[in-house]
């Protein structure tokens, strides 16, 4: 262990409230239960403030996620090439899960204009420019996932060899890293709203049982 008690217990309550943020605000997504391109605009309208607060609060809360597991990967050691590699696999999960929230938070809102005298007109100009952002934020949520998940495998495997009172959050890292990475490779995991809670819920799994233990002073 390379940081003190205080530091790690610091770390730990940081893991622990952000990762609660996070999955909070996962569950107050907003989501369009329109059939048709114009009710969908004109809810994308009607939520854009509270979108924004949304995804503004899970990129931050991502980011407390994050100095809260690096504080945790500095205990296990940097000099490890599997806390290493896991160090970095999250910290690009994070930049492309952000990435994602921006694209779906804050820059399709804007697309929309504040007066909408025709909205079918306007839902087949903008028709062009929503894929786009649907498939970007599909591909940085996928990378994100990837690169957040093959994190957890990582420091997991590197809590194995640590001692046997790690092994069970070393099987939790495993369990919660694994599982979305199947789901996704097998097509069961979609990136929608109900397919990032999913992934989101792993990853809250794997951070209380992680901070829990760094606050308690085992890791």
């Amino acid at each position: 262990m390379h940081t003190s008690d205080n530091s790690q217990r610091a770390f730990g309550i940081v893991l622990l409230s952000a990762a609660a943020v996070m999955v909070i605000f996962m569950a107050m997504h907003p989501t369009s239960h329109s059939h048709d391109l114009p009710g969908l605009i004109d809810d994308l309208a009607k939520d854009a403030a509270f979108n924004a607060l949304v995804h503004g609060v899970l990129i931050f809360a991502l980011g407390g996620v994050l100095l809260g597991l690096m504080g945790f990967a500095h205990a296990l050691g940097f000099g490890r090439i599997t806390v290493l590699a896991g160090s970095l696999a999250f910290g690009l999960g994070w930049v492309w899960l952000s990435g994602a929230a921006i694209v779906n938070g804050f820059i399709v809102p804007s697309l929309i204009p504040a007066d909408r005298p025709d909205p079918q007109a306007l839902g087949e100009k903008l028709r062009p420019l929503l894929a786009l952002c649907q498939q970007a934020n599909g591909a940085l949520s996928r990378a994100g996932v990837v690169a957040a998940s093959v994190a957890l495998l990582l420091w997991g495997m590197s809590l194995i060899h640590l001692k046997r009172g790690h092994i069970g959050v070393a099987v939790t890292g495993l369990v919660c890293g694994a599982a979305p990475l199947a789901l996704l490779a097998s097509g069961h995991l979609p990136m929608n709203i109900h397919g990032m809670g999913g992934f989101v819920l792993a990853q809250g799994i794997w951070c209380v049982v992680v901070g829990v233990q760094m606050v308690r002073g085992r890791v």
